[in-house]
């Protein structure tokens, strides 16, 4: 199904009921909505057109999407669309507040800005103009200087001096018009900066776990996705690590829930702290139990790696009464390595991995198992 976002305005009192807006209700929105999403990028709308206090101006709608997760193929995105940053620009007053606050602008000077971006009839929109007196009617003085697009619009900004400016400061002219550009580029991009930092905050938040402070279940697959085909394609072995904290569920009876809340905070850096490599990944995989993706490591290094981990947990020395044989908090780790075939499928090794946590439980707990099979003798 497609999604579109609901615009939500705030009452100002407790007896108002808030206001919504269908953002996708028009065709300009929506279209934007469905350009950004396609392309994973801040786009603005064709302009809105509005009357403010008898002057015509326009506003500009801008989109940024925001997705479940990494989607590299329009179809993926479409698929993967969780929401949007969106915003209403009103051009036009950011532009004089960078003539009237940002620079020393002398206002018998005439500049203007110009979206050439060709949405309108193909046709160019003054969107703002700051208009001068008594100027230069020769078209060799006027100044007309491209920006970089913005939101996926062409900005152009023209200046033409006034005939006693020019007289005087003829020579400055271009330079003080390129720092009235750099000015109105920087605000601009400014706004588009917050966005895409509240597109990463809102992208960081998806994929971390909120109680362990690493990454979750839905992290763990999309990294497991992105290293099956690459350990594939180059012939080199990848290792998935389960542990699964024993007798969790007596922990929970005997100390309570907060105090196991916390228990899985301290295991889950425990076994952070336990992997040093950039490319591996410790992920909250569900409840009690942890996962750790080992791109490029054998199985005999990575039972090095799980029993670091077993160790760093046990050597916590939290109290576990009901931990038969050990009276501290444990886990049980489970190995399983593979060089990916055609054959194989990444649930394949989770479920190896799976088998030999199983195992580990079976032996007794607090210890570590090897899944072994040819490929992964190595």
């Amino acid at each position: 199904d497609e999604y579109y976002p609901i615009m939500m305005s705030e009452p100002e009192s407790s007896k108002e009921l808030p206001v919504g807006y269908d953002l996708a209700s028009t065709i300009v929105t929506r279209t934007a909505l469905e350009t950004a999403t396609s392309n994973d990028q801040a786009i603005a709308s064709t302009p809105l057109k509005i009357t403010e206090d008898g002057k015509q101006k326009y506003i500009y709608f801008i989109s940024l999407p925001l997705y479940s997760q990494n989607a590299e193929s329009e179809e993926d995105r479409q698929k993967a669309i969780k929401g949007f940053v969106v915003g209403l620009y009103d051009i036009d007053t950011i532009f004089n507040d960078v003539l009237e606050n940002a620079w020393n602008w002398n206002e018998a000077n005439d500049i203007a800005l110009d979206d050439n971006s060709g949405q309108v009839s193909g046709a160019s929109i003054r969107v703002s103009e700051h208009v001068g007196s008594d100027l230069i009617d020769d078209e060799r003085f006027v100044y007309s200087k491209q920006l970089s697009p913005i939101a996926d619009l062409q900005w152009f900004l023209v200046g033409t001096p006034s005939k006693t400016y020019f007289s005087s400061q003829r020579t400055l002219f271009p330079y003080m018009l390129g720092v009235g550009i750099l000015l109105f580029s920087l605000m601009i991009e400014a706004y588009l900066r917050v966005l895409r930092r509240m597109d990463n905050e809102l992208q960081d938040a998806a994929l971390m776990d909120g109680l362990t402070r690493i990454p979750n279940r839905r992290r763990f697959f999309e990294v497991v996705h992105k290293e099956w085909p690459r350990a594939q394609r180059f012939f080199r072995p990848l290792t998935i690590i389960l542990c699964d904290v024993d007798n969790f569920k007596k922990y929970n009876d005997v100390y309570g829930h907060v105090r196991g809340d916390r228990c899985l905070h301290d295991v889950a850096q425990a076994l952070q702290k336990s992997v040093h490599r950039p490319g591996d990944v410790v992920a909250r995989y569900g409840g009690e139990e942890f996962a750790v993706i080992l791109p490029e490591t054998t199985l005999e290094a990575a039972r090095e790696v799980a029993e670091k981990c077993r160790l760093s947990v046990q050597e916590l020395g939290i109290e576990h009464a009901a931990n038969a044989n050990f009276g501290v908090v444990t886990i049980s780790v489970g190995v399983a390595c593979v060089v990916p075939e055609d054959a194989l499928h990444y649930g394949d090794l989770i479920e190896m991995a799976d088998q030999a946590l199983y195992e580990s439980k079976e032996r007794g707990r607090n210890c570590v198992s090897l899944y072994r099979t040819k490929s992964s003798l190595l």
